[in-house]
């Protein structure tokens, strides 16, 4: 394993800062990432546990670290391995660039929006080990689909690959944990802000009709409820958004999207 630091700074709750510490599944999880010869990625590296497996394969290796403090550490660490280079900032509002691998064990609370932020790279795979029940929450379907497992859905190929208990991080978070690899979907085209709006709009009504939704939807935004109700004809009127294919859903999104923007203007 890689060697443990002389000194290790406290924790920083509001980072969401939780550590693997399992010998055992931290070899399981790097060799899941499987990344010889390959451009990777580390979101949120910490002190390096994760990262030092990482870098006996990777031809480069990126550590994304938001902690000064760790991130200096990393620095010190990685000092003398050329094919590491150390970014102190945040994964969220780092320019995209091309990389093959993206790798991490996400803190719970921006699994949302790493989710989000991971669709305007390009990438080949990425492995990530996410809240167990968010991990769930992404491949669900039918009542239990939320808005982001569409988002998610939409946009990738998605496989649970292993759990890791809450006793498997230090400190012990309050819930287990599972890794996640997601695969980006070929030719397909991505979801921009407005039709994200939209969707969340769509779920978070997700028990009424599609009718209901989209007067619901047209009357928030001051449109004409006519408008909105043309995009369900006949017997989709009276389905659930969680019924509807993600493509219906998408297509959907994107013409919601265009009308309420219209509307602002």
């Amino acid at each position: 394993s890689w060697p443990k630091p002389t000194h290790m700074p406290r924790r920083r709750r509001a980072l969401g800062q939780h550590f693997l510490s399992n010998n055992i599944i931290l070899d399981k999880e790097a060799a899941a990432a499987d990344c010889a010869g390959k451009t990777v990625l580390e979101i949120g590296a910490g002190d390096g546990r994760l990262s030092g497996r990482l870098a006996r394969g990777a031809s480069a290796l990126y550590l994304i670290e938001k902690d000064h403090r760790f991130a200096e550490m990393l620095r010190e660490n990685f000092a003398n391995t050329n094919s590491v280079a150390v970014i102190e900032g945040d994964f969220l509002t780092l320019r995209p660039f091309k990389v093959g691998l993206i790798v991490g064990n996400v803190p719970y609370g921006i699994s949302s929006d790493i989710i989000f932020r991971l669709i305007e790279w390009d990438f080949e795979r990425a492995v990530l080990m996410f809240q167990k029940e968010f991990a769930m929450k992404l491949n669900s379907s039918g009542r239990d689909r939320r808005a982001i497992s569409f988002f998610a859905q939409h946009h990738f190929e998605i496989t649970p690959l292993f759990e890791a208990r809450k006793a498997m991080f230090s400190p012990k978070p309050k819930v287990d944990s599972m890794l996640v690899e997601l695969r980006p979907k070929e030719n397909t085209p991505m979801l921009d802000s407005g039709a994200r709006a939209a969707a969340n709009a769509l779920f978070s009504q997700k028990n009424k009709s599609l009718r209901s939704s989209l007067s619901k939807i047209a009357a928030n935004h001051g449109i004409p409820k006519e408008r909105l109700l043309g995009f369900c004809e006949g017997p989709s009127c009276s389905k659930r958004v969680f019924e509807l294919e993600n493509e219906e859903i998408a297509q959907l999104c994107k013409s919601l999207a265009r009308i309420i923007e219209n509307e602002k203007n």
